[in-house]
């Protein structure tokens, strides 16, 4: 489990964590060129594709939310593919129809909003 100092946002789960933030995604086979996600980093892995890696260990992923923001309209949606909370990861990739797809036009910020549990007990 993770050991740090966290804020508690009212919730009925137990030992709720909300990892939060921005990233900049470069066009084309360009990699992350900020990371702004406490906790969090985003790194390209393949055409279209995206690993998040968490800095600490959870027992139980409750939701992540990937959405991109982009001045120039691109037709993407987000798959996540895996999630590994022992290895700490969570795969995603960007797709156009069924075809994996790279950020086109402009560098693209992905907002990233991931909830975990810090706790195996119940509610």
């Amino acid at each position: 489990m993770a050991d740090r100092n966290f804020s508690n946002p009212l919730a009925l789960d137990k030992a709720l964590v909300i990892l939060s933030g921005a990233c900049t995604v470069a066009t084309g086979a360009g990699g992350v060129t900020a990371n702004n996600c406490l906790g969090a980093t985003l790194s390209r892995t393949g055409t279209g594709a995206f690993t998040i890696t968490l800095q600490d260990r959870y027992p139980e992923l409750l939701s992540v939310n990937v959405q991109i923001g982009k001045t120039t309209a691109q037709d993407l949606v987000v798959q996540i593919l895996a999630v590994d909370l022992t290895a700490r990861t969570i795969t995603f990739r960007t797709l156009t129809g069924v075809t994996a797809t790279d950020v086109t036009t402009e560098a693209a910020q992905f907002f990233l909003d991931i909830k975990l549990k810090n706790s195996t007990v119940g509610p």
